[in-house]
């Protein structure tokens, strides 16, 4: 909705005209930090009250309606008309675009109750199947994950050895007395 006012190109063109620095990210939060304080007026002064808006928007549009079915011909009243009933269109879509994007931020925030269920029984799963209790070598319990990890890599080391073994080439004759 703040997109579509007539004054918000001309702030960011305003922001966006001051010389920026080398960096992109510095530049982005320079204009960004620019572009705070201008959208926080705008947002006060035109969409603070939006819902109080929309009833004098009608009202205004219902009083002007009346006046001009008693004088269907006055070019004024249809230009007044015209222009109320703008104003009106364009308070409602903002309402509704605020709605919508309030909507959002709920959804964000809570999320729907699927998708919480979903990462809880994810979470389960992934604490159910970590080790954190564990018995070495000496039959003594260990416990905590660094702890558990740690006589796991002893116990490894040990199966598969602390040397890399080198193996040498087999050559051709021993290969073949192999396969004989």
């Amino acid at each position: 909705m703040w997109t579509k006012d007539e004054s918000f190109k001309g702030i960011i063109k305003e922001s966006m005209e001051q010389h920026l620095p080398d960096s992109r990210l510095w530049a982005l939060q320079k204009v960004l930090c620019k572009l705070r304080q201008p959208l926080k007026n705008l947002n006060r002064n035109r969409y603070a009250d939006i819902y109080t808006q929309q009833p004098k928007a009608i009202e205004e549009l219902t009083k002007i309606k009346t006046q001009l079915q008693q004088d269907p011909g006055n070019k004024a009243l249809l230009q007044r008309e015209a222009t109320s009933r703008n104003h009106y269109v364009k308070v409602n879509q903002s309402a509704i675009s605020l709605i919508k994007q309030q909507g959002k931020a709920d959804w964000i925030a809570y999320r729907d109750e699927c998708s919480r269920l979903f990462m809880s029984r994810i979470k389960q799963r992934k604490a159910m199947s970590s080790i954190y209790t564990l018995r070495d070598h000496t039959d003594q319990w260990v416990e905590g994950f660094e702890e558990v990890a740690e006589v796991m890599t002893k116990c490894y080391q040990e199966l598969l050895g602390k040397k890399e073994q080198h193996r040498s080439m087999v050559d051709h004759q021993s290969r073949a007395m192999l396969e004989y």
